[in-house]
């Protein structure tokens, strides 16, 4: 009754328009009015590589023009949920940038519908890896977007959440950094705690949002240093 009068004195807002909803249901679906809902662009086919959306008729097994010719680097894959555009791209901002830890978990509860999509065969010893934040901003924050998804994930395929990367160094946002600068601008950027627990595991390597990949390629670089079987990465956006 008290949710119910403070809806009418303050309507709950949709987390992709912030148009008011007529009510909320729990977990992330029903934060979402029905026409963001239908707008959420799914990446159903997928490169292998990077996970770009490919068009229809296209393979998701092979890799997109941009990946062909070169370096893998240590991701052997990347899963995606949807394009990071209109309601999508708002999600991932309220999650980043606006406070909203609580949206973490059941995000990475519906990545990991499309991870068990992806890897049928998912090792059962695999860990789940989040990318970390320097510890100045995660003061700043309050809390790490990538972990609050990844604990989801990790909860739902009933996988170990490990935290054996470390930030180094601060780095500057990338989305202000040329392309061709980024793998420079994180290079060094993460180290392995003293005790990983990477030798010889798969690793599932979580984030909100890939661009260019270079945080992840840095990442993955340390985790194979460290003895990581394969590394695969996972995305709420691409």
């Amino acid at each position: 009754m008290l949710a119910g009068l403070v809806s009418l004195v303050a309507p709950i807002a949709c987390l992709g328009c912030r148009d008011p909803l007529p009510e909320a249901t729990p977990g992330w679906p029903g934060a979402l009015c029905l026409p963001c809902r239908r707008s959420l662009t799914w990446i159903d086919v997928a490169c292998a590589g990077c996970g770009r959306a490919r068009g229809p008729g296209l393979l998701s097994c092979a890799r997109c023009s941009a990946c062909v010719g070169q370096a893998r680097g240590r991701v052997q894959e990347t899963i995606a949920l949807w394009r990071y555009r209109g309601p999508g791209r708002a999600l991932v901002r309220r999650l980043k940038y606006e406070g909203m830890a609580s949206l973490g978990p059941p995000l990475g509860a519906a990545l990991a519908d499309r991870v068990q999509t992806a890897i049928p065969s998912l090792d059962a010893s695999t860990l789940v890896v989040a990318i970390p934040l320097h510890s100045v901003r995660r003061l700043q924050r309050g809390y790490n977007q990538a972990q609050e998804v990844a604990r989801g994930l990790s909860s739902a395929l009933d996988l170990e959440l490990g935290e054996p990367l470390l930030r180094r160094r601060w780095t500057a946002p990338l989305y202000g950094v040329p392309r061709r600068e980024r793998a420079q601008a994180v290079r060094g950027a993460f180290g392995l705690r003293r005790a990983p627990g990477v030798e010889g595991r798969p690793i599932l390597l979580v984030d909100d949002v890939r661009t260019s990949g270079a945080t992840l390629r840095a990442a993955a670089r340390v985790l194979h240093q460290g003895g990581a079987a394969t590394i695969r990465a996972a995305v709420l956006a691409r």
